[in-house]
């Protein structure tokens, strides 16, 4: 099998173009420092093997350690999508200008959070709480849930 037949061989390229200066994500790789320590395709498929199956990708454990055999991993898109590097500024979970979004108290004195979760369906009750601060964190995470979903391509903006 040549390295243009071998579905690997495509990991590696991409790994190399992205430490030229020219590439349009220079600076989230090499521009960070980041380095590739296999000489070679060869070295690369002795340490890490083919590719599983399709749906794998490499993806580096240290998000800002180098390509190497003790950093790297073969992982789906949902796996890497939890071993993201933080963002520069802590973002919030919830950046409404509405701090009750989402959220309506009962007669009772309970609070209920409904919301839409997925593509095109109506509100869905989520729980009710009986304070104010469970509601807000549950919604909280419903939301980021829902954001992760966007961008992993499973539900639509």
């Amino acid at each position: 099998m040549t390295q243009e037949q071998n579905p690997s061989y495509g990991t590696w390229n991409s790994m190399g173009c992205r430490m030229r200066p020219s590439h349009e994500a220079y600076h989230r790789y090499a521009g960070r420092g980041i380095r590739i320590l296999w000489p070679n395709f060869h070295a690369f498929i002795s340490d890490m093997g083919m590719r599983p199956t399709t749906h794998h990708s490499l993806d580096r454990i240290d998000v800002n350690g180098d390509y190497c055999a003790d950093n790297c991993r073969w992982a789906t898109r949902i796996e890497q999508a939890a071993n993201r590097r933080p963002k520069s500024t802590p973002a919030r979970l919830y950046t409404s200008s509405n701090p009750n979004r989402y959220i309506k108290r009962t007669p009772y004195g309970k609070f209920t959070v409904t919301m839409s979760m997925l593509q095109r369906a109506g509100q869905e009750f989520i729980g009710n709480y009986d304070t104010l601060e469970q509601a807000q964190a549950i919604r909280d995470i419903c939301e980021y849930e829902r954001r992760v979903y966007r961008n992993l391509g499973l539900i639509q903006a």
